[in-house]
């Protein structure tokens, strides 16, 4: 494992940045932002968060 990693890290060099590919697997989302927030009794909650459009 450590001879593969050690060629992989000396291969670096030769990749070509237009071809290179970056694939965002994070799943995240603006939806996924809560709706409603809590504050004290008799406060308001004033948060931001991401407009969530219908």
């Amino acid at each position: 494992m450590r001879a593969a990693r050690q060629d992989w890290f000396e291969a670096q060099p030769d990749l070509d940045p237009d071809t290179l590919v970056f694939i965002d697997e994070t799943a995240t989302n603006t939806k996924m932002a809560r709706r409603y927030g809590r504050a004290p009794r008799g406060h308001r909650c004033r948060m931001a968060k991401p407009r969530i459009s219908p």
